[in-house]
């Protein structure tokens, strides 16, 4: 089939069919379920939108497999029928394609960031796909159609996976954004070359964008380009419509366009979310029993734009930066407020920098319970106390953009000190139904922060002034799998962390010799320090507060106390602590027990007085 194929692509303009996805949501499909399962639950449903493509004039049609791959299938506990899923696709589709309709495979993105942003490697991405693609050529698909991927390094994964399998047709298609670039930077001619060089038989453009901008890009390309081309927009872009997300094109409208991706020398012209078989029936029209264009250059004429001047920003280093090493430093953690009312943390703030600390530490939403935006309180404190304010942020609660977008408007407030942390899954919190995003992990945040220190975004597109971000990470010295803690540590350090908080210590032979396990990574340390209140606050800590261990003879101690001493007796064990490690470590992270500042102060002073 594959010299069949590529031989009628070049004698002939092939149409292929549209959206599936969304027609099956206008059809009455949950967004909550999966579209490919359809395939095994529903098959009379996915064969009648084949139909009703072809009967539209669909000369190729795609099988419902797009987002059959284990990643995908995974969010709906359905990996384990990855083969049986893909083969009942390709069966459905060759039933309606009979033998005059050729049957693509569709595999879309795995939606996973590869290392370091993420857990999987390059080698991870190529067995994925090639475990879908394996099934879908074994049950008889005409040729693979790789779509949708916004990643140059995925769409080689794809490329490399399908091309180990067996000599099949596979054409490629790259998601772009108006500017000819993908999300990750890549530039379209470019990608797009280097694809065909790989051994992609065809190469296109699909989903994203409308018909319009689809159009702008491509031209560019298919001047300087003879590679076979496919090309699928979006019925543009979507809106929210008494609750339900439609697309607004027209038919009439796609019938325009394909004109003229027609002209331009398109080969494979189709259509993507949004679309339905009145426009492929319109696209019809203008495509059937055409041979493709010759494509002629044009000819440019350059304008030379006068170039604005910029104004320089400049660069604001953190102050606990150009301290921590150097002496000990002295971080107290504010939470932000359930509410508006931040007076408390305020008046807190403003009593602790009248004994000298260096910074506070803004949580962010701890143990999963919602409070007010951490950025938000961290640029207040900062404002009003000329404190400076360390930034907990976290990967649960952010997608890729909004880490980003997050992580600009708190350079632009000030804010130079982060803690990158992966946070407590959202389930365990006040609200348990709020989803958990972790579109990267800890390692990820850190080489994403250090980017745009470099003045670079993910997909390494310049945001003009670089940021200036101190980075920190979590440690806990005291965790039960000591090695694999030491092993994530030296990630992060590798990553690029700057300096380390830990997790609050009680025990400093455990202590002493976790700092001589990492001594050698050069990173300076600062000690968490939760002073104890009572009994019942230890054994909670203990049993109940996940990284945090309490000896048993500190707890049999309080046990044994009676309760008007405890809390006495609990600071006592604490400066006990602190004295005995002191001269292991570069700075003391308090946590205020209850949002006892005057304790945390006092314990501060003890500190300083002794030396």
């Amino acid at each position: 089939m594959k010299k069949e194929l590529i031989q009628i692509l070049k004698e002939k303009v092939l149409l292929a069919d549209g959206a599936m996805g969304t027609y099956l949501l206008q059809k009455g499909l949950s967004p909550e379920d999966s579209r490919e399962f359809q395939n095994i639950i529903n098959p009379d449903l996915v064969f009648s939108i084949h139909k009703e493509y072809i009967n539209s004039g669909a000369e190729i049609i795609e099988t419902n497999t797009f987002a059959a791959n284990s990643i995908k299938l995974r969010k709906f506990n359905l990996e384990n029928r990855i083969k049986e899923i893909n083969e009942e696709g390709v069966l459905i589709a060759r039933k309606a394609a009979g033998e005059n309709v050729f049957v693509g495979g569709s595999v879309g993105p795995l939606g996973v960031l590869l290392r370091p942003y993420g857990i999987f490697s390059f080698n991870d991405l190529v067995k994925m796909f090639k475990e879908q693609m394996i099934y879908l050529i074994d049950a008889g698909v005409d040729f693979l159609i790789i779509e949708t991927i916004s990643s140059l390094l995925e769409a080689r994964a794809a490329l490399l996976a399908a091309k180990s399998i067996r000599d099949i047709p596979v054409i490629v298609q790259m998601t772009f954004t108006g500017d000819g670039k993908t999300k990750f930077g890549d530039d379209l001619i470019n990608s797009l070359d280097e694809l065909k060089s790989l051994g992609a038989d065809g190469v296109g453009v699909n989903c994203t964008i409308g018909p319009k901008e689809s159009f702008e890009i491509i031209t560019p390309y298919l001047e300087k380009s003879e590679n076979l081309f496919s090309i699928m927009p979006n019925a543009g872009y979507p809106t929210i419509l008494k609750g339900k997300t439609v697309y607004l094109s027209s038919s009439f409208y796609f019938k325009e366009y394909a004109s003229l991706f027609l002209e331009s020398g398109a080969n494979i012209i189709g259509s993507c979310c949004g679309t339905t078989p009145e426009h492929t029936k319109a696209m019809a029209e203008v495509v059937l029993n055409q041979t493709p264009r010759k494509r002629k250059g044009r000819v440019y004429v350059e304008v030379i734009e006068e170039k604005e001047e910029k104004l320089e920003q400049k660069i604001v280093y953190s102050r606990l930066k150009e301290k921590l090493g150097k002496e000990i430093v002295y971080t107290v953690e504010i939470d932000p407020p359930k509410g508006l009312d931040y007076s408390k943390m305020l008046r807190g703030t403003e009593s602790l920098s009248k004994i000298g600390i260096d910074a506070v530490n803004i949580a962010d939403n701890p143990m999963a319970r919602m409070r007010m935006s951490s950025i938000a309180l961290a640029h207040l404190l900062q404002e009003k106390t000329g404190i400076e304010a360390i930034l907990h942020f976290t990967c649960r609660d952010r997608n890729l953009l909004g880490i980003q977008s997050e992580l600009l408007g708190a350079s632009a407030l000030g804010i130079r000190a982060i803690l990158a942390l992966r946070g407590d899954p959202a389930e365990i919190g006040d609200f348990p139904k709020a989803t958990s995003v972790f579109d990267i992990d800890t390692i990820g945040l850190i080489k994403l922060i250090k980017g745009l220190n470099q003045g670079k975004d993910l997909g390494g597109n310049s945001i003009g002034n670089p940021t200036s971000f101190f980075v920190g990470v979590a440690v806990n010295p005291s965790s039960p799998s000591i090695d694999a803690e030491i092993r994530r540590f030296e990630e992060k350090v590798e990553a690029g962390a700057d300096f380390a908080l830990t997790q609050p210590q009680y025990d400093e032979k455990v202590f002493e010799k976790f700092i001589s396990c990492i001594e050698k990574f050069k990173v300076p340390i600062i000690l968490g320090i939760l002073p104890l209140r009572t009994s019942k606050h230890a054994e909670f800590l203990h049993n109940e507060v996940p990284g945090i261990s309490i000896p048993e003879r500190i707890r049999e101690k309080l046990r044994k106390t009676p309760d008007e001493k405890q809390p006495e007796v609990g600071k006592e064990i604490i400066s006990e602590f602190i004295k005995n490690v002191k001269g292991m470590i570069s700075g003391f992270y308090f946590m205020p027990p209850f949002e006892n500042f005057n304790l945390i102060a006092e314990l501060i002073e003890k500190i300083k007085s002794s030396g």
